[in-house]
């Protein structure tokens, strides 16, 4: 990291005290995150029937991300068909079946559409 990018970790972490952290990756790791597979251990609990769990997302632009949802990996190259997605951050997204209203869902959150 240059100084200008601590310097301004730094800043920002003090405007920011309670905003939670982020990860900076480079491209060619992002690549690799990207086709990690998703491990099944079990840990959390069964989803019922139009529940969605936010596993995890890597976020580096609009147009640049990669979303887990019930353990499904989704990019915006291969967005899931039953589901529409918007506004993705680095630590939530929005997600709505097609005619209903758009929820907001954080990172190990869960919501029924």
């Amino acid at each position: 990291m240059n100084l200008i990018g601590l310097l301004s970790n730094i800043c920002l972490s003090f405007l920011w005290a309670d905003t939670p952290p982020s990860v900076m990756v480079s491209e060619a790791e992002l690549k690799v995150l990207s086709n990690l597979p998703v491990k099944k251990d079990g840990v959390q609990g069964a989803l019922k029937k139009g529940e969605w769990r936010l596993d995890g997302i890597i976020y580096t632009s609009e147009s640049c991300w990669t979303v887990w949802l019930n353990g499904q990996r989704y990019t915006p190259q291969s967005l899931p068909e039953d589901i529409i997605l918007s506004n993705i951050t680095a630590t939530s997204l929005e997600i709505r079946l097609e005619g209903q209203s758009s929820r907001q869902i954080q990172l190990g959150q869960v919501v029924k559409l």
